[in-house]
C-alpha cells in the first residue's frame, strides 16, 4: 500500500499523513433497491417495508436501516448484554460493520421524559459494540435503547 504524504508546509518540521478512511458497504439508496436484492422484488406482502419476512420482531424497513439480513432470525439490531459497573452501565449490542450507533437513555421510555442520547457515537469495528453509559448520582431507574445511523 503506497502512502502519499501531502501537507501544508510539509518540510524540515514534519510531514503531513492524509489516509482517508472509509467504510464501503454497497447500501443501496432505496429501500425498494434494497428489497429487489435481498427478497427478488418489493411489492408481495412479505416484502413490503412494515412487513417481517423472517418473524424476528424487526420490520423489513428497520433491518435494512440496520444492515441486518431480513431472511435470518438470527440477524438483528439486539442488546445483548447490560451490567451495572462503578463508572456506569455498560451496554453491548449486535452490531454491522461500520455502521454508526447512539445510545439514548429515559428514565420512562419516554412517555415524560423524551429519549435523550448519550455520549458520541460508536462506528461498529466487529459484529458486537459496546457502550459505557456515565450514570449520576441517585439515578435509579433508565432504559436503553440503541439507535443505527441512516
Amino acid at each position: 500500500m503506497a502512502v502519499t504524504t501531502i501537507g501544508l508546509n510539509a518540510g524540515e518540521r514534519g510531514k503531513m499523513i492524509r489516509v482517508d478512511l472509509y467504510t464501503d458497504t454497497q447500501q443501496p439508496a432505496s429501500y425498494d433497491q434494497w428489497a429487489d436484492q435481498k427478497f427478488g422484488g418489493h411489492t408481495a406482502p412479505n416484502q413490503l417495508a412494515d412487513a417481517d419476512f423472517d418473524g424476528d420482531g424487526l420490520s423489513n424497513g428497520n433491518e435494512w436501516r440496520a444492515g441486518t439480513d431480513p431472511k435470518d432470525t438470527s440477524s438483528g439490531l439486539r442488546i445483548v448484554s447490560l451490567g451495572r459497573g462503578a463508572d456506569g452501565d455498560s451496554i453491548t449490542w449486535e452490531s454491522v460493520i461500520g455502521k454508526i450507533y447512539f445510545i439514548e437513555v429515559s428514565a420512562d421510555l419516554g412517555k415524560l421524559q423524551p429519549w435523550a442520547a448519550v455520549g458520541g457515537s460508536v462506528t461498529a469495528v466487529n459484529e458486537q459494540s459496546s457502550s459505557t453509559v456515565p450514570r449520576s448520582p441517585g439515578q435509579a431507574l433508565r432504559f436503553f435503547r440503541v439507535k443505527v445511523k441512516e
